[in-house]
């Protein structure tokens, strides 16, 4: 039942060209006389469910054996699976990388270590858009293995001191993470948890040997977004709303500069751009409606998780667009906006 329940939840979130890329691509790889999973794959669609007794008295009908539903509907989702990764290899710098990452291992194991390399290279370029530590260290990690074989053991002692570098960078960025995550749990506990004992934990977390030995840009995007988030959170456990906008707007800035980690990471981009409206909606100043547009007009760069954004950006910003007109005295126009 598990596999039935996650194969229906898989098609109901395809799009329209995600379906007709399944079609195009199940005729590519040609199954012959197995097109049964076309007609599972459209019964299931055309109805939002899995009848299995729809499903076997359709199979019936052209022939096809009703012996084993289950499995069917468990290939199926692998068949739909193999046409979404076909279909989005392009779309993201993670998907690009990963896909070289593919091809990297099927060259080395093929003993083209040359071939190996310049692809390696390749995708390295490709990962410094994102400045992805984890993809890094694994291609670094494959470049360490084909210079050795290439070039010898001094060639891969070379490529192992840069593993060094990254896997210390990945270790502060862990240790920032569990910091960001520590903070906005505290932020979180206002009302619920003594004022002392909140700002005792908060503290503690700015005094943290981590956060005072940290160098902003020797790291990743996502390492100095969680550092600027840290500060953001203390200033408004400290309810210095003044200097917690300064944050969220460097947080966001850095976001800004990097268009590739902005539209693939768009619910963070989202989080933190609601907290700056949340500050400007209990004002006057009319820079929140500039803020407002700024967040609604984000959508137009997103492909994926472009659903579940704009649901997010158009609840909040009408929410805050409303708090604002209350706040400013403006009964009329938040009559209007609540209609």
């Amino acid at each position: 039942m598990e596999i039935q329940k996650n194969t229906l939840n898989l098609i109901s979130s395809m799009t329209m060209n995600e379906k007709r890329h399944f079609k195009i691509f199940f005729q590519k790889i040609n199954f012959g006389s197995q097109n049964k999973y076309l007609i599972i794959f459209d019964l299931i669609n055309k109805y939002g469910k899995i009848d299995e007794v729809l499903i076997k008295e359709q199979l019936n009908d052209y022939e096809y054996s009703i012996k084993n539903i289950s499995y069917d509907i468990n290939y199926l989702n692998k068949l739909i699976l193999r046409a979404l990764n076909d279909f989005h290899s392009e779309k993201t710098i993670s998907l690009k990388v990963k896909e070289n990452l593919k091809s990297i291992e099927i060259l080395f194991y093929k003993g083209l270590y040359n071939e190996c390399l310049k692809l390696i290279n390749k995708a390295k370029k490709i990962c410094a858009k994102n400045e992805n530590l984890s993809l890094t260290l694994e291609l670094l990690s494959w470049e360490k293995k084909c210079s050795g074989y290439s070039f010898g053991l001094q060639a891969a002692q070379e490529v192992n001191e840069k593993v060094d570098v990254y896997i210390d960078k990945l270790v502060e960025n862990r240790l920032i993470t569990d910091l960001y995550y520590k903070s906005y749990l505290i932020k979180n506990s206002i009302g619920k948890t003594s004022n002392k004992k909140i700002n005792t934990q908060i503290i503690e977390i700015i005094d943290n040997e981590t956060i005072k030995n940290f160098k902003i840009e020797n790291n990743s995007i996502q390492t100095q977004i969680f550092y600027k988030l840290i500060f953001a959170n203390y200033y408004h456990v400290t309810e210095d709303s003044t200097k917690e906008l300064l944050l969220l707007e460097q947080a966001s800035e850095i976001t800004n500069n990097n268009n590739y980690y902005k539209k693939e990471n768009p619910l963070d981009y989202i989080s933190i751009f609601i907290r700056i409206i949340d500050i400007y909606k209990k004002s006057n100043n009319n820079t929140f409606y500039d803020k407002i547009n700024e967040l609604r007009n984000f959508e137009n760069i997103l492909d994926f998780q472009k659903e579940v954004s704009i649901e997010r950006i158009f609840i909040h910003t009408n929410q805050a667009e409303l708090d604002f007109l209350i706040f400013n005295n403006d009964i009329e126009n938040a009559k209007i906006k609540m209609n």
